[in-house]
């Protein structure tokens, strides 16, 4: 069986406290690997270009508004 089915069998075996908890620390796991991607972006300069690209379009009139 492989770790991902391992995985997924023991979490419908957690107690309704242990799953919260479970969530509870995939929720911050989840946060901290997105925080690191953005970190990330932004070192090699991505955020930087799709905000200028952004401004372009906006000053452009390239726009919808909702």
């Amino acid at each position: 069986m492989d770790t991902l089915m391992q995985l997924e069998k023991q979490v419908t075996q957690l107690s309704a406290s242990e799953l919260k908890a479970f969530r509870d620390w995939f929720e911050s796991f989840d946060e901290m690997i997105w925080d690191k991607k953005i970190e990330e972006h932004q070192k090699e300069g991505a955020l930087a270009t799709l905000a200028a690209k952004a401004l372009s379009d906006f000053k452009m009139g390239n726009v919808k508004q909702r």
